[in-house]
């Protein structure tokens, strides 16, 4: 070996060392004079004097970066007797390893050496680039002297070109040329100036070039001369309005986005308004058959599923975006877990599979609060879906040392195998795609990722197959008291005023949909008590409101002639309906949608499709106006 790293150490190049190397190796094996080898690397081959191939050979890899790139090989010339590992010594075998060992890190190295230099030529090559020049200018003579590359940078021959103080204005920029005149005279005053201007070629281009200058005075304090560099920036200040118009092109492509966001929202959401809000008519007669109500019901569920797609591809599209409204504020962790355990809780109980809560009670954690209970939810519904009968789900809550909270999830399903963790979190992925009677997406966890990122918090998930999965998300951590404040401050902001007057009840319904006119009408119609007055146009809408003074209007958001704001600034305005209630009803469902209609005035905002008891449950919390006895 020694005589092997001598000859690593005295030579440069890779095949001058490899060459050393196989001439050298024979010597270390214990029939020397029968001995050859060869040293494979890349697409070189390198061989001793005597080399022939034979059946009696060992070989080694040579590996750099963990990638195999060649091997070393000894051959036996002849025959020997078997010994440890065919004709060779098991010493033989470990000194064949540390040689291509120790030629793996030479070649390492050399490449290494070989990079840095080449990395030193260009750094080299883009200095003498970077086209800076010198100037000096005698400021009594007005005589001016310039380096090669000011010439390069001003378009001019430095053989036939004799610069002066007037040509060197002349080439200024017309625009520019009171700047360039300000700047001498400040270096006058105070010795030196920084200033970025354009010149004019003589074949007409415009070049950006950064000037510096320092002055210099003589005995009685006056400016005798200025001695400064040029460079030409053009290719930067090009760059930066690029960059400009890259950003400015870019933000209008996210409005586009989000704007195209609102209205695939909107459009797909008026047609399952229809599908389910009649589906969910359909569902309440009783005249209906048996298999007529199987059908019903499939139609639902299936409607459901669709909408719950269109949410999450809305979703996902909005955090990809970075137009996922968040209100973060302190969260009593065990509280929230157990108002999703009881939503998820009549799944479960189909399966008969049980949910056990363990860890720490009090722990708060500091999060949005729809958004955790979205992505808790949806954690939950994937060990149902995804673990076996009958059984078990362990949520648990964990504190950790970094003032995190960890919640885990753990069903004990059938698995994940390991090479297929990676996938989990891809968009429209579902691993068990043979249990085709799974619902899904196929874009859950890719959400719940996203949210829990978004949240500054992290996810991840362990799986042992046949065993079962546990998926476990962190977030910041808050304190009780931060709670119980927040808290405090919500129940007393969100305290819901008494109802008063028990009666029939006139509802002002302005939609410019007839299917959307129809629906409502059908869900009114089920409460005898509430009478309900419909308005097809904006302008008819403000009649009948003037005219009968309903108790509540619903209002749709998009119709011709005026939209749902500007009947809302109307109806404000009066001072005879601006009590009156208003209830967006809309397919506009984005967050931002929802925080302009609250901050508008509206008393509530429901986004379609309607769910018929949502709908109800949404009019008997509006406050003023309402008699409960009537829904």
């Amino acid at each position: 070996m020694y005589g092997i790293t001598e000859a690593i150490r005295h030579h440069n190049q890779i095949d001058e060392i490899l060459s050393a190397v196989v001439e050298i190796m024979p010597m270390g094996w214990q029939h020397p004079k029968h001995t050859t080898a060869r040293i494979t690397i890349d697409d070189m081959v390198i061989i001793d004097e005597s080399f022939q191939i034979t059946p009696w050979k060992m070989s080694s890899e040579i590996t750099i970066d963990e990638r195999s790139r060649g091997r070393v090989e000894i051959f036996y010339t002849k025959s020997f007797p078997e010994i440890d590992e065919g004709p060779f010594l098991l010493q033989e075998r470990n000194l064949l390893n540390s040689i291509a060992k120790t030629v793996s890190e030479a070649i390492e190295r050399n490449e290494a050496e070989t990079a840095l230099a080449d990395s030193e030529q260009r750094l080299r090559e883009a200095q003498s680039m970077a086209h800076i020049g010198n100037w000096h200018s005698n400021m009594t003579t007005g005589d001016l002297s310039w380096s090669d590359e000011v010439f390069h940078i001003f378009g001019r021959e430095g053989t036939t070109y004799i610069p002066s103080l007037r040509q060197y204005h002349e080439s200024i920029h017309p625009d520019d040329l009171q700047l360039v005149e300000s700047n001498v005279q400040l270096a006058r005053e105070s010795g030196s100036y920084d200033a970025t201007h354009r010149i004019v070629r003589p074949d007409g281009s415009v070049r950006h070039v950064h000037e510096l200058a320092q002055a210099s005075f003589n005995a009685s304090g006056e400016p005798v001369s200025l001695t400064g560099t040029i460079q030409d920036i053009t290719d930067q200040i090009e760059a930066e309005q690029a960059l400009i118009i890259a950003r400015d092109e870019a933000e209008q492509a996210n409005t586009a986005k989000s704007d195209f966001l609102s209205r695939m929202s909107h459009e797909l959401r008026t047609p399952m308004n229809a599908v389910l809000g009649f589906a969910q008519l359909l569902e309440y007669e009783s005249t209906l058959t048996e298999e007529q109500q199987s059908h019903i019901h499939e139609i639902i569920i299936a409607g459901n599923h669709l909408l719950a797609l269109i949410n999450e591809v809305l979703d996902l599209a909005k955090v990809e975006s970075g137009k996922l409204d968040m209100e973060f504020e302190p969260l009593q962790l065990f509280p929230l877990i157990k108002e999703c355990s009881a939503l998820v809780s009549t799944l479960a109980e189909k399966r008969q599979i049980s949910i056990s809560i363990n860890g720490v009670s009090d722990s708060v954690v500091v999060a949005d609060r729809t958004r955790l209970k979205q992505a808790l939810l949806n954690l939950l519904s994937n060990a149902i879906k995804y673990n076996s009968e009958k059984g078990n789900i362990i949520i648990e809550v964990e504190a950790l040392a970094d003032r995190r909270i960890r919640v885990l999830v753990t069903d004990n399903g059938t698995g994940i195998p390991a090479d297929r963790i990676s996938e989990l979190f891809e968009p429209f992925t579902r691993l068990s795609a043979d249990k085709t009677y799974i619902e899904g997406t196929g874009i859950g966890l890719t959400l719940t990722r996203k949210i829990i990122e978004a949240m500054k918090g992290s996810i991840g998930v362990s799986s042992n197959v046949g065993v079962g999965s546990t998926f476990w998300f962190d977030l910041p951590q808050g304190t009780p008291e931060q709670s119980e404040r927040f808290t405090r401050r919500s129940k007393h902001s969100d305290e819901p005023q008494q109802t008063i007057d028990k009666g029939r009840v006139n509802v002002l319904y302005i939609e410019d949909n007839s299917a959307n006119m129809r629906l409502v009408a059908q869900f009114i119609s089920k409460r005898p008590q509430v009478r309900l007055l419909e308005a097809a146009t904006p302008s008819i809408g403000l009649e009948l409101a003037t005219a009968h003074h309903p108790d509540l209007i619903l209002l749709d958001i998009n119709m011709p002639e005026m939209d749902g704001y500007q009947v809302l600034k109307r109806l404000q305005k009066s001072d005879e309906l601006r009590h009156i209630p208003v209830i967006a009803v809309t397919a506009d469902a984005m967050p931002h949608d929802i925080k302009r209609g609250l901050e508008a005035g509206f008393s509530d905002y429901l986004t379609k499709p309607l769910n018929i008891e949502d709908f109800f449950s949404h009019h008997r919390s509006t406050n003023h106006h309402q008699r409960d006895q009537a829904w």
